[in-house]
């Protein structure tokens, strides 16, 4: 079982991509948050929460299906082609649909019409973005990250550069008298330069793709289409019930919060600030996703399959819970840093309760790859559905109580049901040797630390330098007890044989 140490090193090139976009995204956060209102972020995750629900329509999940029929990616493409073929077809119609009407959909959506050119623009990103999808998935299929990482690291930069150049180097020439400037940033347009921005990034990483393409032949198969739009088809509504669970949250936000239309997108703007905080587990959750999909269907016929996919829920988990722990600690610093005004302090919560709601989803993703393997896909429908009413109910049921805590606890709620609802349907069909006892223990020590670190900080007098030390303390506490606990397995990963 030496691959768990190729899949760390997979899983850390698909991080390195994710964690560098995440982390340059996070010294962009204050640029974004200074330039928008509160009100004006707001719309603008509002908007953007539309785009992950459209983004499975324009893929149909054939990524996995990919994944599951093509054997040897090297030399067998008809999988490859015939989802390009599709989803290249699909989008192309379906971003047309969007640009034409993007003004009756804007209205749609309770936006202003203003906002019509960038319903515009968020079709052109779709457009590309799905059809990088499977170019993409061609290069983890083929365990190339690190060319994945430099593609998407790259068109990050391009996307950072344009962010920068217009709202910071822009305006501090044109403050310092340079002539000229004035007609390239006009402080009004900054939604639309965001939009554009993205627009740009997302054409590039086509351009760098490029090469993906020599292998793509344009030969329709119906038959390799049906059998692949059978898997993926029910791996759609596991999507789409999945995008319900992250996104609709906002959505309710907006619908019941019993307040005016600019009092409400301040609030939230308050609630997505600090959700945003709690994406850090997020980040190493699709990093691992992106090694651990093609993975899995690789090692799926090998006789100690379900004692490997155990032990990596394990090590999952480890690293997620000490992220939580990593990120609670830190959560005063991260508002300072990430929030340019103070009035998302009054989201603090939201972060903590977001970070082990994403816990949950990880150890979901490794859990439900069962289905995956079983060709049951529509078993993943009908745990994503059930995680979908859930996020419904809770909604409407919370929100008038607690406000927007009440979408946060909806959102842990649905995922840690999700968790629980796979494993008892999984082990029927795919059980795996689940370490319970190391599970709970690391989930015992990462835990109990953070509570007593909020027990304390929340009612003590002391300053914030002896503060810093202490978490310190409350986080390496639990590390060092848990290494030299579980110090010879991690020894053997180190060394390959595990």
């Amino acid at each position: 079982m030496a691959t768990i140490k190729r899949l760390a090193s997979d899983t850390m090139w698909y991080g390195l991509s994710s964690m560098v976009g995440r982390a340059i995204n996070i010294l962009l956060f204050p640029i974004i948050t200074g330039a928008l209102s509160v009100a004006e972020f707001g719309s603008y995750s509002y908007l953007y929460s539309f785009v992950a629900v459209a983004f499975v329509m324009y893929t149909l999940r054939l990524e996995t299906a990919y994944f599951r029929f093509e054997k040897n990616p090297s030399k067998e493409n008809s999988h490859y082609s015939q989802s390009l073929i599709v989803i290249a077809g699909l989008s192309m119609i379906l971003s047309g649909l969007i640009f034409v009407f993007a003004t009756p959909i804007a209205a749609v959506l309770g936006l202003p019409l203003s906002y019509s050119p960038f319903v515009q623009m968020l079709a052109i990103i779709l457009l590309f973005d799905a059809i990088n999808e499977i170019p993409f998935a061609k290069l983890r299929l083929e365990s190339r990250p690190r060319r994945f990482a430099f593609i998407k690291i790259t068109m990050i930069l391009v996307n950072v550069f344009i962010i920068v150049f217009l709202f910071k180097i822009c305006p501090a020439l044109i403050d310092a008298g340079y002539t000229g400037f004035e007609k390239i940033y006009r402080p009004e347009h900054n939604m639309a330069y965001l939009f554009g921005a993205n627009v740009a990034s997302s054409f590039f990483a086509f351009i760098l793709l490029w090469s993906q393409w020599k292998s793509f032949v344009l030969e329709l198969n119906i038959s390799i289409i049906k059998k692949m739009l059978k898997y993926s088809l029910p791996l759609t509504i596991v999507g789409l019930a999945g995008i319900i669970n992250e996104t609709t949250d906002r959505i309710f936000l907006r619908k019941i919060l019993p307040y005016d239309s600019e009092t409400v997108y301040e609030i939230i703007g308050i609630y997505s600030g600090n959700y945003k905080i709690a994406m850090f587990i997020a980040l190493f959750t699709q990093a691992f996703r992106y090694a651990a999909e093609p993975f899995f269907f690789q090692q799926q016929y090998k006789s100690d399959s379900n004692i490997l996919y155990g032990k990596i829920t394990t090590y999952y988990t480890i690293f997620t819970a000490f992220g939580f722990l990593a990120v609670g600690l830190t959560l005063p610093w991260l508002q300072d840093f990430m929030l340019d005004k103070p009035d998302y302090k009054s989201g603090y919560w939201v972060t903590p309760v977001i970070l082990l709601a994403n816990l949950f989803l990880g150890i979901y993703y490794n859990l439900s790859v069962w289905y995956k393997l079983t060709d049951k896909t529509h078993y993943g429908m009908v745990i994503s559905l059930i995680g979908a009413a859930i996020t419904i109910v809770g909604n409407i049921v919370l929100i008038p109580i607690i406000g927007y805590m009440g979408s946060a606890f909806t959102t842990l709620l649905c995922y840690a049901a999700m968790t629980v609802i796979s494993f008892i349907m999984g082990r029927k069909h795919y059980p795996f040797a689940i370490e319970f006892p190391k599970i709970g223990f690391i989930l015992f020590l990462t835990f109990g630390s953070y509570l007593i670190y909020e027990i304390l900080w929340h009612h003590s007098t002391f300053d914030s330098g002896w503060w810093m030390a202490m978490r310190i303390v409350f986080f390496f506490i639990p590390l060092i007890i848990y290494a030299y606990w579980d110090r010879e397995q991690i020894i053997q990963i180190l060394k390959g044989k595990l």
